[in-house]
């Protein structure tokens, strides 16, 4: 059952800067379960719900996306998203227990990397496509030249004969 209620309206994208010194946001959802016989307690510690998101969800999404960006490169973290998500989970999971929390689930959403590193990357990529189309034009011109001396030398045979 969905509801709406509003507990994320003032969280944002966490903006994180990765080990080669790129800065660039993640949008994640983390989803969480508080077992019905937690709930008083979970309440008594922090009185309200609100204060739960904001002194622990924040902080702990934050703080472990941040730690885990600096250990790795912006393309390496953009190619194993997946594996990041379930290691996320596992920690975030982990994390939450101390305070009654059930992590369901850790979700990576959009991964804004740098206009100028995507350009490089993008630039880079038309590079080595156009170098694969050079290579492939080299191949068939030299087959083309094999069928034309091919071609000259069966003519001349011919007119020997």
């Amino acid at each position: 059952k969905t509801e709406a209620h509003k507990l994320d309206a003032n969280l944002s994208t966490i903006t994180v800067r990765s080990a080669d010194g790129f800065t660039f946001n993640l949008d994640v959802s983390q989803i969480i379960h508080i077992p019905r016989n937690d709930a008083p307690k979970v309440i008594a510690r922090f009185g309200s719900m609100e204060a739960l998101v904001t002194q622990v969800l924040e902080p702990t999404i934050g703080n472990y996306f941040r730690n885990a960006a600096q250990n790795s490169d912006v393309i390496d973290f953009l190619k194993k998203r997946s594996e990041r998500q379930a290691e996320a989970k596992a920690a975030i999971s982990l994390a939450l227990k101390a305070y009654d929390v059930g992590a369901v689930e850790t979700l990576i959403g959009d991964i804004v990397p740098p206009a100028e590193l995507m350009k490089t990357l993008t630039d880079r990529k038309l590079a080595e496509q156009e170098k694969v189309t050079f290579e492939t034009q080299m191949e068939a011109q030299g087959v083309r030249q094999q069928l034309e001396q091919a071609t000259a030398l069966a003519r001349t045979q011919a007119q020997v004969v």
